[in-house]
């Protein structure tokens, strides 16, 4: 196996892309907290460099695939929202989305409402956005589902699966395998 050695600079390569999708920020932001060590594991542990390779593989699949299509933009407030869901993982719910945007539950529900053009309640939207999460490293990371579980910061792998099975109507394993077609024809 070969490896190669990447150096950029990381504000300058995502600006002129102009990306502004929480897709990319949580891969690109995941990948800052571990190189600068905010978050374990070290970037030079293996288990740092596999999640790193993840993230950049998950970064530059989306990338390529949305390349051709214009992207619209979201709202500042929701796309705070969307990192903070990213951030926060599992653990993240209604409340402290609220308490996150510092205003009243009745101010959020507005606001929100209006910005996000959303057609279900917020929790099925955090839910959304944790599944698009969790997708992603099923189909573009080599990760184990109990690692992936612990990223997302579920308390364990039995309600990842609950959670994935709800979100799919499969089991984690089967789902990403029905996300990898290429790897299944093998």
């Amino acid at each position: 196996m070969e490896y190669y050695t990447l150096k950029f600079v990381f504000a300058s390569a995502v600006a002129e892309l102009e990306v502004y999708d929480d897709v990319t920020k949580y891969h690109l932001e995941a990948i800052r907290k571990i190189i600068c060590g905010e978050t374990p594991p070290s970037a030079f542990s293996n288990a740092g460099k596999e999640i790193i390779e993840a993230h950049l593989y998950a970064f530059l699949r989306h990338i390529a695939a949305h390349a051709d299509s214009p992207q619209k933009r979201e709202s500042d407030f929701i796309m705070r929202l969307r990192e903070e869901i990213c951030n926060q993982g599992y653990k993240m719910n209604v409340n402290e989305l609220v308490q996150f945007c510092r205003c009243t539950r009745p101010q959020f529900k507005y606001r929100f409402k209006k910005e996000s053009h959303w057609n279900g309640t917020i929790k099925q939207y955090v839910d959304h956005v944790l599944f698009e999460i969790a997708r992603n490293h099923l189909r573009y990371s080599g990760m184990s589902l109990n690692r992936i579980a612990e990223i997302m910061n579920f308390p364990n792998l039995s309600l990842f699966s609950r959670f994935i099975r709800k979100q799919s109507g499969l089991p984690p394993s089967q789902y990403r395998k029905t996300l990898r077609p290429e790897s299944n024809a093998k």
